[in-house]
């Protein structure tokens, strides 16, 4: 996966295949997604409990909260750090570090990862076979 902070679009794939361009948002001023280099994915947990949503007003995130969530089955990438769905994905940086997708998008690459119908967290970056690159810097019009 490559999460390009330019443009706010993120590429997946495996080997030279492309199989997803989504718009993504990434992390506002002060809350930048960090770069990345091929870190491994290393945590998924599917929140059946709560429809799959996450609360997080905390940066990073320590622990996740159910209650009145706001991240969208997150799959962690670096410390609070994550790719989470959200109901807005503006075109410009606007999270607190993640890269925020659309729903739809998020469920799109979870089943694409086999995790989609997971029923419970899963810490083993072997099952989520991921790895994550951020590079770029946002250009303002």
């Amino acid at each position: 996966m490559l999460i390009d902070r330019t443009c706010q679009w993120m590429y997946v794939g495996a080997g030279t295949n492309l199989v997803f361009a989504f718009p993504t948002s990434t992390g506002s001023d002060g809350y930048e997604t960090r770069s990345q280099d091929r870190t491994p994915a290393f945590r998924y947990n599917p929140a059946v409990e709560n429809g799959g949503w996450h609360d997080s007003t905390e940066y990073p995130v320590g622990v996740d909260n159910p209650l009145n969530g706001n991240l969208y089955k997150p799959l962690y990438f670096d410390l609070g750090q994550a790719i989470h769905g959200a109901n807005n994905v503006p075109p410009e940086p606007a999270s607190k570090g993640c890269a925020r997708l659309s729903v739809t998008n998020q469920e799109r690459l979870l089943e694409w990862l086999g995790l989609l119908d997971a029923t419970e967290e899963t810490w083993r970056k072997n099952e989520i076979n991921l790895t994550v690159n951020v590079q770029g810097a946002f250009i303002e019009a």
